[in-house]
C-alpha cells in the first residue's frame, strides 16, 4: 500500500494488483484446461485456457517489469498480454464453430512485440505504448461483442449475454487508459500511485476473474441444453420423441389454451416393408417422412416420432379445417417421395393421417381422438386423413 499526502489516501500496490491479476489469470487457464482434458467436447476451452495462462504470463512481468531486462518488461509482456485479448476472441469464434484465418491470430502480437523493441517512436513513449496495447485489446474485445451477438441469435445463452457485458465493462480500463494518458501524459503509467491507476488495475483484476468463469459456466450451459435435447429428440429421424413432444405440449397449453390441432400419422403397410426389403429401406422411409413432414407442417408447428412408425404434431394457432389442408399436403409429398432400396432400386410409401382439435380435456385426450380419426382414414383406404368431429 502506498500513503499519499498527510490526509493518509492509502492506494493499493500497483504491483500487488498485477501479480494478484497473473495468479487469478493462471487459476482460470488451469480451469479451463483441466475441464477441457476431462471431457474433450469443446476445443475453444483449450484455446481459452492457454490464452489465460499466457495472459498470466504477461501480467506476471508486468508486476515485476522494474526487476526484470526491459525487453521482458514491456515488448515480451505486453505481446502476451495481446496474445490474451486475440486468444479470447479466437476460442469465441471457435465456440461457434468459425475459425479464423491463421493471420489474424499471430499478426497483432508480432506488431506488438516488434513495435516496442524497434521503433524508437515507440519504444521511448509511454503514451503511444499504452494506445497501442490499449486500441490492440479494445478491437478484438468489440469484435467478442460483435460476434456474441450474432451467434445469440442463433444460440442463446445466458451466460454468452453476461459474457458479452463483461467485455462491454473491459472497455472502461481498455478505453480509459488511452483517454487519460492523452489528458495526463505524467500519471500514464499504471504504476503511478494514485487512485485512479489502483481502481483500474483493480477492475481489471475482477473482470479477468469473471470472464475466465464466465468461459466456464458457457461451455456447460452448452452441454447441458444438448443433454436436455438430446432426451427430447428421435436420433434417427431428427424429430422430438413422445417425451420432447409432451414437454412442448405443455408449453403450447400454457401460451394458447385452446388455438392447437393434433395430428397422428402412421405409415402404411411399413411392417409389410420391413420384411419385405429390410429394415435398412423401412429407416429410410422414416427420415423421408420426416423430412416431408417438416417441409409441409406450418412455421411454429412440432413434430414428434411418437414410436414406431407412428409420428404426432401439433400445430398452434389453427383450427382443424385448416389443418386438413396440411395433412392432405403431406399425403400427396410423401406418396411422391421415393427412396433408394439398399442393394438397387427405389421405394415409396403412403401414409394415413388423423386430425383433432386440442380441448379444455387436454393433450392426451386429443392424441386419442387423433389417433380414432388416424384408424378411421385407414378403414376408408389408407393414403388419406380423418378430420374427428369432436
Amino acid at each position: 500500500m502506498s500513503v499519499a499526502s498527510a490526509g493518509v489516501t492509502l492506494v493499493p500496490d500497483a504491483r500487488t494488483l498485477w501479480l494478484s491479476t497473473s495468479v487469478i489469470c493462471a487459476v482460470c487457464g488451469i480451469a479451463q484446461l483441466v475441464v477441457w482434458f476431462g471431457r474433450h467436447t469443446e476445443r475453444a476451452l483449450l484455446v481459452w485456457g492457454s490464452s489465460c495462462l499466457i495472459g498470466g504470463a504477461g501480467s506476471g512481468l508486468f508486476a515485476f517489469r522494474d526487476s526484470l531486462p526491459e525487453v521482458l518488461g514491456y515488448p515480451v509482456a505486453n505481446a502476451l498480454i495481446t496474445v490474451y485479448w486475440v486468444a479470447l476472441w479466437l476460442g469465441m469464434r471457435t465456440f461457434s464453430r468459425q475459425p479464423p484465418p491463421p493471420a489474424v491470430a499471430v499478426a497483432p502480437p508480432i506488431v506488438v512485440a516488434l513495435a516496442f523493441e524497434t521503433v524508437p517512436w515507440v519504444a521511448q513513449d509511454p503514451t503511444i505504448r499504452t494506445l497501442i496495447v490499449a486500441l490492440t485489446g479494445t478491437w478484438f474485445a468489440i469484435a467478442i461483442i460483435v460476434d456474441g451477438a450474432r451467434d445469440q441469435r442463433r444460440e442463446p445463452l445466458l451466460q454468452r449475454w453476461i459474457l458479452l457485458g463483461l467485455c462491454t465493462l473491459w472497455l472502461i480500463p481498455l478505453l480509459g487508459r488511452p483517454i487519460r494518458c492523452v489528458a495526463d501524459r505524467d500519471r500514464c503509467d499504471l504504476f503511478y500511485p494514485d487512485q485512479t491507476n489502483a481502481a483500474v488495475t483493480a477492475l481489471i483484476l475482477g473482470l479477468t476473474g469473471a470472464t475466465g468463469v464466465t468461459l466456464v459456466l458457457m461451455v456447460n450451459e452448452r452441454l447441458a441444453r444438448n443433454l436436455i435435447e438430446a432426451s427430447a429428440s428421435d436420433a434417427h429421424t431428427g424429430t422430438l420423441n413422445r417425451q420432447g413432444m409432451m414437454a412442448t405440449a405443455e408449453r403450447v397449453i400454457r401460451e394458447r389454451p385452446r388455438a392447437a390441432v393434433v395430428l397422428m400419422m402412421d405409415l402404411d403397410r411399413f411392417k409389410d416393408t420391413n420384411d419385405r426389403h429390410g429394415h435398412a429401406a423401412g429407416d429410410r422411409l422414416l427420415v423421408a417422412f420426416a423430412d416431408v413432414a417438416r417441409r409441409c407442417l406450418p412455421p411454429g408447428a412440432a413434430l414428434a416420432r411418437w414410436g414406431g412408425e407412428e409420428f404426432c404434431a401439433l400445430v398452434p394457432g389453427m383450427t382443424p379445417q385448416a389443418v386438413a389442408t396440411v395433412a392432405e399436403r403431406i399425403c400427396v409429398a410423401y406418396a411422391a417421395e421415393t427412396v433408394d432400396v439398399p442393394g438397387g432400386g427405389t421405394l415409396s410409401g403412403t401414409v394415413s393421417i388423423g386430425v383433432s382439435a386440442l380441448a379444455d380435456d387436454g393433450f392426451p385426450a386429443a392424441v386419442d381422438r387423433a389417433d380414432q380419426a388416424l384408424y378411421e382414414a385407414k378403414r376408408r383406404g389408407r393414403n388419406g386423413y380423418h378430420v374427428t368431429d369432436e
